[in-house]
């Protein structure tokens, strides 16, 4: 069965989430590059293990944004300057076969 289309862009930073007013679609998604919490399980995934070698600049230049995100500023405004960075990421993982259930981890 083939993998549904991924968001657009607009989909991916819509903040109407009935769950949770004024936060991204991609809620959970920055957690990938982020050092603690779930990121080490979810960077040892086949799938990432692959982003990591195929796209390493982007990976390494989202983790550097994400671990140094602004305390001073609401995560999901924080987050704002890194989106384009974070939707291509999410493209890339999408077309290796990762669902958005997984990528997005949590309400959609």
């Amino acid at each position: 069965m083939p993998q549904p289309l991924p968001l657009t862009f607009e989909e991916f930073v819509e903040r109407d989430n009935p769950s949770l007013p004024g936060h991204p679609r991609y809620d959970n998604f920055p957690m990938y590059f982020m050092p603690k919490g779930m990121a080490p399980q979810l960077r040892n995934t086949q799938p990432f293990l692959r982003f990591q070698v195929e796209h390493h600049d982007l990976e390494a230049r989202l983790t550097h944004s994400i671990t140094n995100l602004d305390r001073s500023k609401d995560k999901s405004e924080a987050l704002k300057p890194y989106e384009p960075d974070l939707y291509q990421a999410y493209l890339i993982l999408h077309s290796y076969g990762v669902s958005d259930e997984d990528l997005l981890i949590g309400p959609k």
